[in-house]
């Protein structure tokens, strides 16, 4: 166990062996094996399945990072996710402002962009090395009916689980009424049962005080946070270089050998 090189104490070392995690090294050379660890318990120590997922991760960084702010445009400006704060674990807070999306007018391409920006940066800039999960606040605070989004819930669940598996320690959602539940009744069925496990809906404010403070609860929760979103206030996650590296390589014409990915 001295050769693994894990910090994250939210990464359990039963839920994995080290003969599958050694595997995977051979398999997948340079990745991180914190990131092996989380495939590998994310898909119950099946090596084969872990696999076949870490490569489809690694397609979707070859296909969709590195994602700047622009990319996002107005779905980024509009405040709809940001981080601030920690719960009282310590663990960083996404803040997923669900009464900033109109589902009749947002661009889904851009705010699913805007979804990967907020979880590598908060995986890159914000998570300490001894935790490797954060939590994600639902204020669902002035919800009405035009935000009601089942399609981007699915976009979610299915990013989140895939894309990036044990990362997400619980979702929080308040104030949780009827309107959520209808949603949530469907939308949980497209979710594996561990990731189903993590939300918690809170129909009472003192459900989400058992775990963040008063001073990380926007105040139209019932909370004391006045933080009002400023795109200027979270700095770019890729230099601008790979950004551009990437277009440069795009508009490159491909091998005749090469195979899609």
């Amino acid at each position: 166990m001295s050769d693994i090189k894990i910090t994250s104490t939210d990464i359990e070392a039963d839920k994995y062996s080290v003969s599958n995690l050694l595997e995977m090294r051979n398999r997948f050379p340079g990745r991180e094996d914190e990131e092996l660890a989380r495939f590998l318990i994310a898909r119950k120590d099946d090596l084969e399945k872990a696999s076949e997922q870490l490569q489809k991760r690694i397609n979707f960084e070859a296909s969709f990072l590195p994602v700047t702010k622009d990319d996002c445009g107005e779905e980024f400006n509009a405040g709809k996710l940001y981080t601030y704060g920690v719960d009282k674990e310590g663990r960083p807070i996404i803040v997923w402002a669900v009464r900033n999306n109109i589902a009749a007018t947002r661009d889904m391409d851009k705010l699913v962009k805007t979804m990967v920006w907020w979880v590598e940066y908060t995986a890159r800039k914000v998570l300490p090395p001894n935790i490797s999960k954060y939590t994600i606040l639902m204020d669902r605070s002035s919800f009405k009916q035009e935000n009601a989004d089942m399609d981007l819930m699915k976009h979610v669940a299915a990013t989140l689980q895939d894309m990036y598996p044990e990362r997400v320690k619980r979702i929080i959602i308040h104030p949780a009424d009827i309107i959520f539940y209808t949603l949530w009744n469907i939308a949980k069925w497209f979710l594996d049962p561990v990731t189903r496990e993590k939300v918690q809906p809170m129909l009472y404010f003192y459900g989400v005080e058992q775990f963040i403070d008063r001073k990380y609860i926007p105040r139209g929760m019932g909370g004391d946070c006045d933080y009002v979103f400023n795109p200027a206030d979270f700095e770019e996650i890729f230099p601008v270089e790979a950004k551009e590296s990437t277009c440069e390589s795009e508009s490159s014409p491909t091998p005749a050998s090469a195979e899609p990915v």
